[in-house]
């Protein structure tokens, strides 16, 4: 039950921030993930590493980009606690130019030749990044075969606004 309760706060909290205009930043979305990221994975004893530049440009973010953003770094979090066996996950965020990129990286066991699995979640991560005008590659992570994600959005400038 304590974990249930505590999923429902997290999903409350997670809708709540989505939907409140005073987050539409990517420093916002930089703050954000990291501390669900590392509050998710510590309930299944996983350390969370984050590496996020200190000067981020000062880009409006919709509800609906940060929602899909939010949507893939669950799903691709909860693969990891899931199927990764991961004892690590490195999350990274950077900005080059007028492209963001969001990567997620565990030093689990990887995924088998079948990436897209019995179920719809690597196909909606794909969709999520595809609808926000950019891509989801999958690579292997280390030696010992983890897994790392990366979701590239280009043209960042032209789809948001600076402030």
């Amino acid at each position: 039950m304590n974990a249930t309760s505590h999923e429902i706060i997290q999903s409350m909290d997670s809708i709540v921030w989505t939907l409140n205009p005073g987050n539409d930043s990517l420093d916002s979305l930089a703050t954000y993930i990291p501390k669900y990221a590392t509050d998710f994975l510590s309930r299944f004893e996983i350390r969370c590493r984050v590496d996020i530049p200190e000067d981020l440009p000062h880009w409006s973010l919709s509800a609906e980009r940060r929602h899909n953003l939010l949507l893939i770094v669950k799903e691709a979090l909860h693969n990891i606690v899931k199927h990764a066996q991961a004892r690590e996950v490195w999350l990274r965020l950077k900005v080059e130019g007028d492209q963001f990129q969001l990567t997620l990286e565990d030093d689990g066991i990887g995924l088998s030749e079948d990436v897209g699995g019995k179920g719809n979640g690597m196909k909606n991560m794909r969709s999520r990044a595809n609808s926000l005008g950019g891509e989801l590659v999958l690579i292997r992570a280390c030696a010992s075969g983890g897994l790392k994600i990366i979701v590239t959005v280009s043209n960042m400038e032209k789809s948001c606004k600076k402030n």
